[in-house]
Parts: C-alpha cells; structure tokens; sequence
C-alpha cells in the first residue's frame, strides 16, 4: 500500500509516506509522453504562475533546459494555459464534479511569539520570537542561512512528570530552517517534575527570521502547536482535482494537484550542479526537485513525502548539497493555510524524460505523476 497524509490528531502512524511502487513506475515511461497537454499561452505565463505557487521554472522549463541534454518534448509543458497552471483539471483528467468547491472559513489555530499555549495534560509552552545569534565557533557545516536562536520555556502545570526531546519544527519564508548546534546552545532534551519549569535555546539557520513560524510538540501523543508573528495565512476555497479512470492523474512540472484532504501538491524540475560535481562528467546531470505543499484545509495536517525520481524508466540517486539549500528532509506539520516548499536532489543519466511520482494524499490507491513533456 502506498504511504498517505493523515490530518487531525498526531499520532506515530500518521508519519505516512508518499510512494509509488517499482511495478507501477516501470510503465509510467511508456505513457509520460502523453503526460500533458497545451494550449495557448507562453513561458512568461507560467513563470507568473510559479512565482504566485513557490514554485521556480527558468527559462528552458525543465531538467532538459540550457547546460543539459535533455529531451525537449514535441509540445512544451511552459506553453501550458493559466487554467492548467492553477491546478485544475488537464485534459488528461475527468472534469471536476459540479458543486465539489468546498469554502473553508477563517481559523486562528496560531499563538503569538511570547504568548502561552498549552496542552489538556497542563504542561505549558511560550516561545520567543527568533532573534540574531552569533555562533561561538565556526559553523562546522555546510548549511546556508541567517543564525538565529529561539527560547522555549515551558512549565509543567501537571501531576506527572514530563520528560522525552521536543519535536521542533521551523519554517522559514516557505523553507524548512536547519538545526544550528553550537556550545552555547540546548538541545532539546526535556525533564520537569511536577510544578517546574525549564528554558531551551534552540539554534537554526533561517532563510528571513523576520518570517518564521514554529511548530513544536512533546510527543506523538500531542497536537501539536504554532506560534507565529501574527495571523495565519487567509486560508482559500479549493476543488480536489479529478482523477482518471486509471487512477493516475498527470502533470506538467509546475503544475498543481488538489487532493480531497485540501493538500494542494505542486512539483517543478530545474538543473542543478552541486558543489563538487565532476566538470567532466558528461554522462550524468544533476536535476533539483521542488516540492510545494499548501494546505488548505482547516487542520493541521503530518506531511511525510517520498517522491519516486525516474529518467525514462530509470531510478535516479539522491544526492545532497547543503550549500545550495538541496536535501530537505520532505516532512512535518503544516498548520492550516501554512506551506512549504522541499527540495531534494538527483543524479541521472543525461538525455530522456524525467518524472517523479507522488501519491495522492487523500487515497493511497491514486497516483499524481508530473513530467516534462
């Protein structure tokens, strides 16, 4: 059974995971060519488009744009229509069931930087907004990013005593941050007795800390909570996308897909060359791999993707790059109205067509499959 996103309460089996099998990828070469359609319309549209989404497409859309040997299909995705571009149904999808729009109202589920929150348990959390930190030391990893450092202070309001690690998330303008270990910092080890309190400096490099939300939970057993700077986000009315009879629904890079849950899923492939790459292997091409996931639900939702990266048949091999921001860990919360955008690497052989393949998170028996061709 392929992985799924659960919404709702955590829980350790909500850690699901988007997949698709050998099997099923092992034929999707033989139909990606009939992906997508196009109509009207020109590359400027779509740049538009994913400036809109988070999603980037450069000129030359696709891993087989300038610097690579890849494969220019006979009808370009960049040429898609705006209605293609926003997520709707492509051609290659049945129309969208009349009256299916679901109107979402304005949910405030966010806690302010500073502000208490709290869990039915009576253990309390306050977390401070980011503030610039100055290492002690030489950074002694590769990430990119501005350091910044966040208090956690928490107070045990119950009877028992409360110990484990913190699950702390932060997200970045769109981006997940990375975890800053410095001597002058915490980790996020807990342990309060009864009526005690604890404070944590976290550390992580963020991309703009003057955009920043944090999501942060005790255990599987607890929702988790956020805090922000302000409002969440106005949260939209969306249609799941219509899926085919053969339960693959397919996609042009920077294309989005709706899924019954309110997860709108958008993909996009561009070159990339990461630091160390051999200039004189000729045989290979490097392809980054963004993932923007929105939710536009009115719950928090456990996000764990798994994409399936192939080259004509062919598994691709992750890499990572840290510098250049490749190699996100693709999961976590997301609160309502929240999204965030992962981006993970591949080496392939150079010429043929790229897919990658996700799951619908809404129904693990359907596929969504995005090309560029």
């Amino acid at each position: 059974m392929r992985g799924k996103v659960r919404s709702g309460n955590r829980s350790s089996s909500a850690r699901g995971r988007l997949r698709l099998p050998a099997l099923l990828m092992a034929a999707v070469a033989a139909v990606t060519t009939a992906a997508c359609t196009t109509s009207v319309g020109g590359q400027a549209e779509q740049q538009a488009r994913d400036a809109s989404s988070g999603v980037s497409t450069p000129q030359g859309a696709g891993p087989g744009g300038p610097g690579t040997t890849g494969k220019q299909p006979t009808k370009p995705c960049s040429s898609a229509t705006p209605e293609q571009l926003s997520g709707a149904n492509t051609a290659t999808s049945a129309p969208a069931t009349p009256g299916t729009e679901t109107v979402l109202p304005q949910s405030n589920t966010e806690i302010a930087f500073g502000t208490e929150g709290s869990w039915k348990n009576g253990l309390r959390l306050a977390v401070s907004k980011p503030v610039t930190y100055t290492p002690s030391q030489p950074a002694g990893d590769a990430g990119r990013g501005e350091p910044v450092v966040i208090t956690a202070d928490l107070t045990n309001g119950s009877d028992d005593e409360v110990s484990g690690a913190l699950d702390v998330t932060v997200i970045s303008a769109g981006r997940p941050a990375t975890a800053l270990t410095d001597a002058e910092l915490d980790n996020a080890l807990i342990n309060l007795a009864p009526g005690k309190r604890q404070q944590l400096r976290l550390g992580f490099r963020v991309v703009d800390r003057n955009d920043v939300f944090v999501v942060v939970s005790p255990g599987y057993s607890f929702q988790p909570l956020t805090f922000s700077a302000g409002a969440p986000p106005k949260q939209e009315a969306f249609r799941p996308s219509a899926v085919p009879e053969d339960k693959v629904a397919r996609r042009c890079f920077g294309q989005s897909f709706v899924a019954a849950d309110g997860l709108r899923l958008a993909v996009n492939a561009e070159p990339a060359q990461p630091v160390g790459a051999a200039a004189g292997d000729t045989g290979y091409r490097w392809v980054k791999v963004t993932v923007v996931v929105t939710n536009l639900s009115t719950v928090g939702q456990q996000v764990s993707l798994q994409p399936e990266v192939e080259n004509t048949g062919a598994k691709a091999t992750p890499f990572k790059d840290p510098s250049a921001g490749i190699g996100d860990s693709a999961g976590g919360w997301l609160p309502p109205g929240r999204r965030v955008a992962f981006v993970q690497g591949y080496k392939m052989r150079t010429g043929g067509v790229v897919t990658v393949a996700l799951g619908d998170p809404a129904n693990s028996d359907n596929t969504v499959i995005w090309s560029d061709s």
